[in-house]
């Protein structure tokens, strides 16, 4: 399908592709699709300049021309060298590319000898396992993760509450989504507590919630409230469910 791009065209996909992955500001999106030739090319100007970085423009177009090019890539790498490290790494891979099972067995197979408590890789696998729906193995490896401060604002928590809360364990989901509730900060995992909470018909505390992070943003200033549009946006929108 791509044969029949131009290469402008391809110039562009790659461009906004970076943007997104790389989670540049959105409005060089804008830019892009505006002025194609030149604001690609101040973008590549911008963004790129040594070698190396060369090299990822050559590396991130066949990328984005062949979806499938980066895991490929790394699967061969891990047919050559059968370490931890490239199993982790096709693992993320699989993970962006909605593969969970499939990363979920090859995290698993790195879980023994000096990885048989490593942090990262529980957390990894408690995430997989949510995404697969396997919400069982998602708690036990949740609970052997640290508690922590970095814990307590992360995805994993998150799969781990909602975890709880699929295998009918709604107090201890709810007490995981509260000890995430602290005030300005944790606004996506805030906002997993308000969703719970509708879950559970609990309109009440998900409006208190509700009302309270939107008072935080409007009390911060011009600059800072503007980066949290989609916070409030996703608030407001859960409101409407009440």
């Amino acid at each position: 399908m791509f044969r029949y791009f131009t290469p402008l065209l391809i110039l562009q996909i790659f461009c906004i592709y970076h943007v997104y992955k790389n989670k540049k500001e959105y409005w060089w999106i804008w830019v892009i699709l505006i002025f194609p030739l030149i604001g690609s090319i101040i973008y590549l100007y911008k963004e790129f300049y040594s070698k190396k970085n060369v090299e990822n423009i050559t590396e991130g177009l066949k990328s984005a021309i062949n979806t499938n090019y980066t895991v490929s890539k790394l699967e061969k790498k891990l047919e050559f060298s059968d370490t931890v490290e490239n199993k982790i790494k096709v693992a993320d891979e699989y993970v962006d590319k909605g593969l969970y099972e499939n990363a979920f067995e090859l995290y698993h197979s790195c879980l023994k000898g000096i990885f048989s408590n490593d942090q990262d890789l529980l957390r990894k696998l408690t995430k997989t396992s949510y995404l697969k729906e396997d919400y069982d193995s998602a708690i036990t490896f949740g609970i052997c993760i640290k508690r922590d401060r970095e814990f307590n604002k992360s995805e994993e928590k998150i799969a781990l509450a909602w975890s709880y809360h699929h295998t009918g364990n709604q107090s201890k989901a709810r007490e995981l989504f509260s000890e995430m509730d602290i005030q300005f900060v944790n606004y996506k995992n805030r906002i997993e507590f308000i969703k719970f909470l509708i879950e559970i018909a609990d309109s009440k505390r998900a409006q208190e919630i509700s009302n309270i992070i939107l008072s935080e943003i409007n009390s911060m200033d011009g600059a800072e409230r503007k980066s949290k549009r989609s916070v409030t946006s996703e608030v407001n929108d859960l409101i409407t469910k009440l």
